[in-house]
């Protein structure tokens, strides 16, 4: 079975192109991530776990997902001493690959280029130890993704807005790129034309620009700013003044061109992804916002950092060479990534309503047992109704005690270093009532009450009844 190789198969790019490649070919996917910036499979991959050993992770009936956790330098180091590398750690009969697509890098937004710089220049040898692996192996193709950030910013300024091409990237003559990661992707590219020059490797490089989509994290502009609407924010938060300019092309478009440029280009030429439209933030807030029906008030966060004023790029060159044009449009990928947040949203507040709820829940359980309250045993799951008076006063709690009992029960949970918390929690889904631990005794929760911040206390000098031990 030929195998490709995906590195960085977690991050954003890289797990939408893993999916791609299973969902529309017959061949074995091997992807590799440390996990350091890339989500685990597990929660994105929708493929059943088959198999594991060691490291690595077998998905999928047909047994073609495979991922490896692990630091893909140290991977390609190994290889570059044993090919039977792969056979000979994991059982798996991969010696050459048939294509590589080399996402993997340290990149997480503007607030990691400009907050870590120094973090993101390891990219520089992560590719350096890919590029000795495929001038020394030769696989089939290699796809090396470079960046609109290697581009001169001189070229992107407010008062000198370009529409970037290709050809403004000359290695003869150098202009100066946008920060580490603009200089590592750079480097990345000369790198690409020296393996195919001098070794004969296939490869494509491209720039993408502002690549978006749906499953993207938010550290990344785009799906911060649709969560901000889809909460309806307002004011709303913009870092900087919301007028810099990016070039914005939708996931799907993105690789739909790179797996057409890899079987157009294989001499290192490096082409550009995007839509060759420049869209300010506030135009993306206003599109986002329109889609939630309000209109806030802008936030500007000066203090943030926002890289270069305007970076838009030409697509001539891909118009006439390869035919092709973007197909979604900043509309329609936007309204994607704003009902993906809706979504979320709304899933992760019924999340936090049923927590709520859970030790409401628990509380009703310890004042009304089962065992010792008729109601409550044909009502296993009590909500706050059923914090009425029992049917038979001989086994109801006194309202006071009651009441105590449920605030204390509250506190117990709601307190992380309560101890006993578990020991309740298991004994509200059992089948009959247990006694929780002495930590959380019945006197022990009534003494914890002794200041209550509601002021509800039994009256001075009253005995309170001690619940009866049936």
């Amino acid at each position: 079975m030929a195998t490709h190789l995906v590195t960085g198969g977690c991050g954003f790019v890289g797990r939408n192109m893993v999916q791609r490649l299973y969902r529309n070919g017959s061949n074995r996917v091997l992807f590799i991530d440390d996990l350091s910036v890339g989500t685990h499979p597990d929660t994105w991959l929708g493929q059943p776990l088959n198999s594991e050993h060691k490291e690595m992770r077998i998905y999928g009936a047909d047994e073609r997902l495979v991922f490896i956790k692990a630091d893909l330098r140290d991977v390609l180091r190994e290889l570059n001493k044993d090919p039977q590398y792969f056979q000979k750690r994991y059982g798996l009969d991969v010696v050459h690959f048939d294509d590589i697509f080399h996402f993997a890098a340290i990149v997480g937004g503007r607030s990691k280029i400009d907050g870590d710089p120094m973090l993101v220049a390891q990219d520089l040898s992560i590719d350096a130890e890919m590029f000795l692996y495929v001038c020394r192996n030769k696989p089939g193709r290699l796809l090396y993704p470079s960046s609109s950030a290697a581009y001169p910013i001189d070229l992107q300024t407010e008062s000198n807005t370009l529409q970037l091409k290709e050809t403004d990237i000359d290695f003869k003559r150098m202009g100066e790129p946008d920060m580490t990661y603009g200089w590592s992707k750079l480097t990345g590219e000369f790198l690409a034309k020296i393996a195919a020059s001098h070794y004969g490797v296939h490869v494509t490089c491209i720039r993408p620009f502002s690549g978006y989509g749906e499953d993207q994290d938010l550290s990344y502009p785009v799906p911060a700013l649709a969560a901000r609407a889809a909460r309806k924010e307002n004011p709303f938060e913009v870092w900087g003044t919301g007028k810099q300019g990016r070039d914005f092309v939708h996931i799907d478009d993105v690789l739909d061109l790179t797996l057409l440029a890899m079987d157009k280009i294989s001499d290192g030429r490096a082409i550009n992804i995007g839509m060759g439209r420049l869209t300010s933030f506030l135009e993306l807030i206003e599109v986002f916002s329109g889609f939630a029906g309000y209109k806030p008030n802008i936030k500007p966060l000066l203090d943030k950092p926002v890289g270069v004023h305007s970076r838009y790029c030409d697509m001539g060159w891909v118009e006439a060479n390869l035919g092709w044009k973007a197909k979604i449009s900043i509309e329609e990928g936007m309204r994607r990534v704003y009902e993906a947040a809706l979504k979320k949203i709304r899933r992760m507040s019924r999340k936090d309503a049923k927590a709520q709820e859970e030790p409401l829940k628990v509380a009703s359980l310890i004042a009304f047992p089962p065992r010792r309250c008729a109601f409550a045993a044909n009502n296993p799951c009590l909500t706050s109704s059923a914090l009425a008076p029992a049917p038979s006063s001989r086994v109801a709690l006194r309202s006071t005690t009651r009441r105590l009992l449920v605030r204390c029960t509250m506190r117990v949970l709601r307190s992380p270093s309560s101890v006993g918390r578990s020991s309740i929690l298991r004994s509200s889904h059992a089948s009959s009532w247990t006694r929780p631990a002495a930590a959380v005794s019945w006197k022990a929760m009534i003494s914890r009450c002794s200041t209550s911040p509601t002021g509800t206390h039994p009256a001075p000098g009253r005995r309170q009844r001690k619940p009866s031990p049936r």
